[in-house]
């Protein structure tokens, strides 16, 4: 303990980024003095599962949560052996399947193996990601384009970066979890407002939009639990009225919207 303090104390002295090393006197070596500190069973997480799973269980119900999927065609998928169709895929387009996709999936794999190995920043980006990202900004007419691992990693990402402590955030009411999630990181406040609903959203802007530096309006280009769109020329010209910005999530209208497919 003595020789752990004075390697401490120097670097403490040594560099401000050493504040963050633990205090020695409060270094011990006793053990938690509560077990439940440590249990993972005591988590509410946990409690509420298993609160559900023994619901089910005197229900006679199984799970309907992580069933195995045998195999896919399609929209339709084998659970069990029996074939029945798949309304939770958003495989809207059928295209898990299409052979020329295949073909170029299997192609990458083998000239650049099946993994990045490392995060893009750092040393994982390929020649790939820039050549996707440029037939998806000329795909859809746009200045550029940015690819992330998943949907959900997007709307974390992006809203964490663009908002902060002195912004708001609009969203729709019924908008994905991963926008909410977003929100939260960031540590913008936010209203939600009723869905589809431009009109009251206006009203709110009205009272409200003084008093943050930049507000940002969240909605979807297509919502897929309730299979409906919004206004969007009514939440453009709203965005501009209020000097906003305006965050279309295209995740479900991408290939299924417009003439052309772009949303």
């Amino acid at each position: 303990m003595a020789t752990y303090r004075k390697v401490v104390d120097s670097l403490r002295g040594a560099h401000p980024q050493a504040r963050l090393l633990p205090d020695p006197a409060l270094v011990t070596a006793a053990g938690p003095k509560d077990p439940a500190a440590t249990d993972f069973t005591t988590l509410p997480g946990y409690r509420a599962v298993m609160l559900a799973r023994t619901a089910a269980d005197v229900l006679g119900l199984p799970s309907p949560f992580f069933r195995v999927i045998d195999a896919a065609a399609g929209t339709r998928v084998s659970i069990d052996g029996r074939w029945v169709e798949n309304f939770a895929s958003y495989d809207y387009l059928s295209l898990n399947h299409a052979p020329r996709i295949a073909d170029r999936v299997v192609e990458a794999v083998r000239a650049h193996g099946v993994s990045a190995t490392a995060s893009r920043l750092v040393g994982g980006n390929h020649k790939l990601h820039a050549e996707l990202e440029t037939a998806l900004a000329d795909f859809t007419g746009t200045e550029a384009a940015l690819v992330f691992v998943s949907g959900h990693a997007t709307n974390q990402a992006v809203l964490r970066v663009l908002v902060g402590p002195q912004d708001l955030v609009a969203v729709d009411a019924l908008a994905h979890n991963s926008v909410f999630e977003g929100i939260r990181v960031s540590g913008a406040q936010h209203i939600a407002f009723p869905h589809n609903d431009w009109q009251e959203l206006d009203r709110r802007l009205d009272e409200i939009r003084r008093d943050f530096k930049r507000v940002l309006i969240v909605t979807e280009g297509l919502f897929s639990m309730d299979g409906d769109r919004p206004d969007l020329e009514a939440f453009v010209a709203l965005k501009r009225r209020h000097d906003a910005w305006l965050m279309l999530d295209e995740a479900h209208s991408f290939g299924v919207l417009g003439q052309t497919g772009r949303g």
